[in-house]
C-alpha cells in the first residue's frame, strides 16, 4: 500500500505549498526598516512640545496635565488659564 504523503506529486487539499517570489521580500524588509527609522528617529529627537490632558477626578473636580518632555516632569494644575501661564513661562 502506498502512502501519500511520500508521493512527491501529493499535496494535502489544505496546504499551501506556494512560494510568493522575491519581489515581495524586500517590500517586507523596507517596511521594517522605514518603522525602524521612525522608532529610532523619535527615540533620538523627541517632540519637544509638551502634552497637556484634561483630567477628571473621583469628585468631579477638573484637573489639567502638563507634561514636560524636556524636563520629564508632569504638572498638574487647577485651570485652563494656569495651564496658559504656565506654557507662556516655558
Amino acid at each position: 500500500m502506498k502512502y501519500p504523503a511520500f508521493s512527491p506529486a501529493y499535496q494535502p487539499e489544505n496546504s499551501r505549498c506556494e512560494f510568493s517570489g522575491d519581489s515581495q521580500q524586500p517590500f517586507k524588509f523596507s517596511q521594517f526598516f522605514a518603522k525602524l527609522g521612525q522608532v529610532l528617529l523619535a527615540w533620538f529627537a523627541p517632540d519637544n512640545e509638551p502634552t497637556i490632558t484634561q483630567v477628571i477626578d473621583r469628585q468631579g473636580q477638573v484637573w489639567w496635565r502638563v507634561d514636560d518632555p524636556r524636563t520629564h516632569h508632569s504638572y498638574w494644575v487647577e485651570s485652563e488659564t494656569a495651564v496658559m501661564i504656565w506654557l507662556e513661562n516655558n
